[in-house]
């Protein structure tokens, strides 16, 4: 078994601690200190300015007091600025079914980011939370959006249920015509909540919201901690809720009991014109959690959010805050298993302890004493201060532990570098762990400085302070093909020779993660920020072309001009999946494949609908991505005999169906799934059901891709796959995990316990 596989296995035996990670086994495929702004900042006023005006909702002064019957057609306009002068624009329309504008409609534009809301990070200077309101035709506008990725709209009406735009990747000054958001009936969920007897709970709080995704992959059990909450009702008296006028989409579901007990459901997916029956949630007994936390010094410390986590995958982290003493108390902690606990303050590591028996009163945290850090970052050579920057402190330490190190690492990719607003220049970090750092600032309008060497020495001030020089500026074209001037195209920097020996087709993939530097006007003209004087590539992207590059642009002695970028032409493909019912399959994917071998593999979102544009033209075919397929072509596609790819190609092509990419175009396509197998079953440990042993990761011998398999509370699952030899993945102990092969026959249904064996000797 190949390295990654293995680092990725032991990941997971981290699931029922604070961070329970997916295993992607798939081979194709702070205290607001740290925000430079008070906790109270953060917690209480960040949504409002000191003469009251509510930021970003455009409401002025005074006009929340208005009649709560009226308030909202009072104070929130359908045209809403945010907070980045100059910045992105968002329009569209709110409509019913047969296109009728529907005014007065709440429309939410959001980030909805659960990292920020778990770490009390405040999205000021990071992204905007924007409330507008539908006006008589049904528009609305936010103007001076801060660029961002993963944006969504969602509309909220009393007599609809909410809908949403797709995610919004706003990198600058563009605009965003989402065009009509159409209200309908969607659907509901309903259930029962029952204590850990089997007794109903009546009165208990039921939330849903939307899926709750974090790179930590952790969900807390406080609904009003989640970033956003859609609907939510109580229970009767027999422990039955429901909850409809639901989008169709995939939901978080949270219970929680009047005695604080709480449970949540992970993943259920409500459907369009459905009510879904939603297994019992079974809040947890009495079990607790407590200790104390401290500082190295044994002075306690105030505030601390700490987490208490089943060990079971996905399960309800439950958090607390200390109290004065230091002291916390985490109660309604499953009783059946061990815990994970976790603290964190801002600015510091995150202090973690796996396996902690529940009844546990002693538990020891321990934070070292951190110092901190303040500065100014100033122009060079006026030494005037630069207002508007953005600072990220990384470590030149790593931790030892290497579960604390994939932690630190998502945590800092969530939160990325901390803003500063300061006439003077001036910023702070008051909590940085003692250590070595460097120091990385980046302001619009200079070259990106990092000052490495930075020491924090603990109980003490670090004063640091960064000069910023003036750089030199590239200016340019971005061209289609045909001459026409490509507007809103993106750029980006790169060092020289990063993208010599890339191919156009693989170049979109560069910039996936990456922040563009620039956007090209109406006539296709762009200047790029200052660089440090030096020599780079620069690459252009369309959502409508293949990208373009130049390379090696030499800003050593001076400003560029005439830095021409030609775009190539593109098309796409948009379709739907089907299964074998012709109804639309999710957490599939299909890939597109040309004849010279090179493939595009495209996610297939909940709704069976898939789309990929920014294909190269030509002949290629669009298939379901199966095991199968996998096992008898991969390493011919992978491979560099054109021939034998050419003979792959055609052999797809004979039963997948053909299409040709014209440039501009868009193929549309419909795929239906071939009849798969059943399978039903349970996930074991040693012949019994148990809590630690809840999924399984499956492959088809001589595939690529890895499948999970879930399993519920009483260890039951249910899956679609295809037949053949498998080899699964199952946790054997609390240590550890073993591998089982097992034989799906081509039948309709198959029955299958997938049972760890016990340990060796």
């Amino acid at each position: 078994m190949s390295r990654w596989v293995l680092v990725l296995l032991a990941i997971a035996l981290i699931a029922g601690a604070l961070v329970a990670f997916d295993i992607p086994l798939g081979g194709s495929g702070d205290e607001g200190a740290a925000d430079g702004v008070s906790e109270s900042d953060l917690l209480e006023a960040e949504d409002t300015d000191a003469a009251g005006t509510l930021k970003g909702r455009g409401a002025k002064a005074g006009e929340e007091t208005a009649d709560d019957a009226n308030a909202l057609a009072v104070a929130v306009p359908s045209d809403v600025r945010g907070t980045t002068k100059g910045g992105g624009v968002v329009r569209g329309r709110v409509v019913q079914k047969g296109g009728v504008p529907v005014s007065g409609a709440t429309v939410l534009l959001n980030r909805p980011d659960s990292i920020f809301s778990y770490l009390r990070a405040s999205p000021n200077g990071r992204f905007d939370r924007l409330t507008a309101q539908s006006g008589a035709d049904g528009r609305f506008t936010f103007r001076d959006i801060t660029p961002s990725k993963d944006y969504r709209v969602r509309v909220q009406h009393d007599m609809h249920a909410t809908t949403s735009s797709k995610r919004l990747d706003l990198r600058g000054r563009e605009t965003i015509d989402l065009g009509d958001l159409m209200l309908g009936p969607g659907g509901g969920l309903r259930g029962r909540v029952i204590d850990a007897n089997g007794a109903p709970v009546t009165g208990a709080r039921v939330v849903a919201t939307w899926r709750i995704a974090n790179p930590l992959s952790l969900i807390l059990s406080d609904p009003d901690i989640a970033p956003e909450i859609e609907r939510e009702t109580t229970t009767d008296e027999e422990g039955r809720y429901a909850i409809q006028k639901l989008e169709p989409a995939p939901k978080t579901l949270f219970a929680v009991a009047p005695s604080g007990a709480s449970e949540i459901v992970h993943s259920v997916t409500v459907e369009d014109g459905a009510t879904k029956d939603v297994d019992d949630i079974k809040l947890p007994g009495g079990g607790f959690v407590a200790g104390t936390v401290k500082w190295a010094d044994g002075k306690p410390i105030r505030g601390v959010r700490v987490f208490a986590s089943p060990m079971r995958r996905m399960g309800a982290t439950r958090p607390t805050e200390t109290d004065a003493e230091g002291r916390f108390r985490i109660d309604h902690v499953p009783e059946d298993q061990r815990v994970g606990i976790g603290a964190y303050i801002p600015g510091l590591p995150v202090w973690i302890k796996q396996g902690i028996d529940v009844g546990t009163e002693d538990i020891a945290i321990e934070f070292a004493m951190p110092g901190s850090l303040t500065g100014s970052v100033v122009r060079a050579g006026s030494k005037d201060p630069v207002e508007h920057f953005y600072v990220q402190l990384d470590s030149e330490e790593k931790p030892k532990d290497w579960m604390l190190r994939i932690i630190q690492q998502q945590v800092q990719r969530g939160l990325g570098p901390t803003p500063f607003n300061d006439e003077g220049g001036g910023f702070a970090f008051p909590q940085v762990a003692a250590g070595t750092y460097t120091v990385r600032v980046t302001a619009p309008g200079f070259p990106e400085i990092r000052t490495p060497g930075v020491t924090i020495i603990a109980g003490q001030e670090t004063e640091l302070a960064i000069e910023i020089p003036e750089g030199n500026v590239a200016r340019g074209r971005v061209r289609r093909a045909n001459g026409a001037p490509a507007d809103a195209a993106r750029l980006y920097v790169f060092p020289t020779g990063a993208l010599k020996k890339v191919k156009k087709e693989n170049l979109g993939s560069l910039v996936d993660d990456r922040e563009p530097v620039a956007a090209a006007l109406a006539d296709g003209t762009f200047d790029l920020p200052p660089q440090t004087p030096g020599t780079y590539d620069v690459l252009a992207t369309h959502p409508d072309a293949l990208p373009g590059k130049v390379l090696a642009v030499d800003l050593t002695a001076g400003d560029a001009s005439g830095v021409d970028v030609t775009l190539h032409p593109a098309g796409g493909v948009r379709g739907l999946l089907l299964d074998e019912h012709r109804r639309p399959a999710k957490d599939e994917q299909v890939y597109v494949l040309y004849p010279d071998g090179f493939v595009v593999f495209v996610e297939v979102g909940d709704d069976g609908r898939f789309e990929k544009k920014q294909l190269r033209l030509g002949r290629c075919v669009v298939r379901w991505l199966s095991m199968k397929d996998e096992k008898a072509y991969a390493a011919i596609i992978g491979g560099k005999d054109a021939e034998k790819k050419r003979e792959a190609y055609h052999d797809l092509r004979r039963d997948g169906g053909e299409h040709e990419i014209t440039d501009g175009g868009m193929v549309e396509v419909t795929v239906t799934l071939p009849r798969r197998v059943r399978v039903r079953g349970r996930i074991l440990m040693q012949g019994a059901v148990d809590p630690r042993s809840r999924q399984a990761w499956v492959q088809m011998d001589g595939a690529r891709r890895w499948i999970r398999v879930e399993a519920d509370d009483n260890g039951n699952f249910e899956k679609l796959l295809e037949p053949g030899r498998y080899s699964a993945w199952l946790r054997q102990s609390e240590e550890g995990w073993t591998q089982i092969q097992f034989e799906i026959p081509d039948i309709a249904e198959h029955r299958l316990d997938l049972d760890a064996p016990a340990l060796d000797g």
